[in-house]
């Protein structure tokens, strides 16, 4: 189903780059929950409205408005979940109960560690030091 928030895909490095610098990486996902932001908005919101610049021009105009401010979580947590959707970015939500009331966290793949390991692909003969001809001829 297409999209009309997003103009095109983006590359995964944008997005993962971002939440290894305010997100807790743990079994190649990156978990974000408030106190993401709260990191992301540290400092006077640097991280954040570089973020919100780079993906910027991704959006179609009349969708920047989901960049706009105030950034409040549940805004965070869509944003996220739309460049995810988009770019085929797996992820996955939970719910957490903290005093009472409901907490979304959402769990993202490190697509660049996958990346990573599929570029170090190697014939298993050719590690072994065996060769496809014969010795004896």
């Amino acid at each position: 189903m297409p999209t009309e928030i997003l103009k095109r895909p983006m590359e995964h490095s944008i997005l993962m780059s971002f939440l290894s610098q305010v997100s807790s990486l743990d079994k190649n996902e990156f978990l974000i929950n408030y106190d993401t932001l709260k990191r992301a908005k540290y400092n006077d919101n640097e991280l954040l409205n570089s973020f919100l610049e780079e993906i910027r021009p991704y959006y179609y105009i009349s969708k920047r408005t989901y960049l706009d401010e105030p950034i409040t979580y549940r805004r965070f947590l869509t944003i996220i979940r739309q460049i995810c959707k988009y770019n085929h970015i797996p992820y996955r939500s939970t719910l957490k109960y903290e005093h009472s009331k409901q907490k979304v966290e959402y769990y993202v793949s490190n697509t660049l560690i996958q990346i990573e390991d599929t570029d170090n692909t190697h014939c298993e003969k050719e590690t072994c030091g065996s060769s496809d001809l014969d010795d004896d001829a």
